[in-house]
């Protein structure tokens, strides 16, 4: 029964975190997720082998309300002081840490290829998808490293299938 609950709860784990306001957020929410119920979603393809551990969906720059901070826009979401790296130009800056992002941070769900007829996975699609919603808004604008290795330590620390 208790592997139950801890099941039912991982399908939107998340943990929140005081951190100032300094860029019109009021804390950041790490969002868990847990494949083996994330891949029981219908009408999704994932990833042929799924591990009964915990993975990262993502941090996310949230209000004081617990509402989302909206992506960046320079004409009416204009979350930080200065203009944001561009999703484009930031992978380069990920390969250091490229090995821990697949393992921690995979996109659990497979694409389909332009030409339509097989299905690849694509962790750097997500993580600059993540980068565009979340990581521009967030105290790390112009250094995706930076936010990118911030969110693997957090979850280092607080996964919970580790009890520290």
């Amino acid at each position: 029964m208790q592997m139950k609950h801890l099941l039912l709860a991982a399908v939107l784990a998340t943990v929140s975190l005081v951190v100032s306001g300094k860029r019109g957020f009021g804390f950041y929410k790490l969002s868990l997720q847990w494949p083996p119920s994330s891949c029981n979603i219908e009408g999704k393809r994932c990833i042929p082998v799924i591990r009964p551990n915990f993975t990262i969906h993502g941090l996310w720059p949230q209000k004081d309300n617990d509402m989302p901070v909206p992506p960046y826009n320079n004409t009416i979401n204009i979350c930080t002081n200065t203009i944001p790296t561009k999703k484009e130009n930031n992978m380069d800056q990920l390969q250091p840490i490229r090995e821990e992002l697949d393992e921690k941070w995979p996109n659990l769900y497979l694409k389909k290829e332009e030409e339509g007829k097989r299905y690849i996975r694509d962790n750097l699609g997500f993580w600059m998808h993540e980068w565009e919603y979340h990581g521009m808004c967030s105290d790390y604008p112009n250094d995706p490293h930076g936010y990118f290795t911030k969110t693997l330590d957090l979850f280092d620390k607080y996964n919970p299938l580790e009890g520290k």
